[in-house]
């Protein structure tokens, strides 16, 4: 039997923006009477989106890899039962 090939696919990149992250509460000043919420950092959704569909791409690439990988897998072993 002819050693595995050892595939090296591409991880998921963890950082960047996250989708769902929690929402800050809102701050009410009872000295002033104001309301509001804390201070939020620039969102940009099209950043938030970006990173999805690379990831996104990523794994249609390691799926398509996978499938080849199983394909190639398969047609060997039934030209060994040929044999």
């Amino acid at each position: 039997m002819p050693p595995r090939k050892s595939a090296k696919s591409a991880t998921l990149e963890a950082a960047g923006p996250k989708i769902g992250s929690p929402v800050p509460k809102g701050i009410v000043n009872t000295a002033t009477g104001e309301v509001g919420a804390a201070v939020q950092p620039a969102y940009d959704p099209g950043e938030e989106f970006a990173a999805v569909r690379k990831q996104l791409e990523t794994l249609q690439k390691q799926v398509s890899d996978a499938a080849q990988s199983i394909k190639s897998g398969a047609r060997k072993a039934a030209r060994q039962r040929r044999r």
